[in-house]
């Protein structure tokens, strides 16, 4: 009875000393958004075709599935007749959505701070606007 007594206490000094060693370093607000800035330095080096490192590798991946997101939503309300405001075309790729924001991001930087989703729409909006 005493080693099971004692086994307990020593499973959970090791478990709260576990639990107290995974708290965060820092106080983060987990309502925190992705901001456009982000989304910029994750894509700008999308087309130069650098696989050099498992960052960059990692970075092309998540630009490429974050923009072909958007674009097969898009597409998806299109195909439904779901107004957006946007006139998109049939056949956009996920290259040209990453294109679009990666060159409207280098002529609004002062625009960098807000969240992501209302850059890249912004983006979208210069690009494909419509009246519906």
């Amino acid at each position: 009875m005493k080693t099971l007594t004692l086994l307990a206490a020593l499973l959970f000094i090791t478990q709260a000393n576990a639990q107290e060693e995974a708290k965060p370093k820092r106080n983060i607000e987990y309502n925190e958004l992705v901001d456009a800035n982000d989304i910029y330095k994750t894509c700008k080096h999308y087309f130069k075709n650098t696989f050099n490192t498992k960052e960059n590798f990692a970075r092309k991946a998540t630009c490429h599935a974050y923009f072909y997101g958007i674009g097969a939503t898009l597409l998806t309300l299109k195909k439904n007749n779901i107004e957006t405001g946007f006139c998109i075309k049939d056949d956009l790729t996920t290259d040209e959505l990453m294109h679009l924001y990666v060159d409207w991001a280098k002529e609004h930087p002062d625009h960098m701070d807000m969240p992501a989703m209302d850059a890249i729409f912004m983006a979208i909006d210069s690009e494909f606007y419509c009246e519906q």
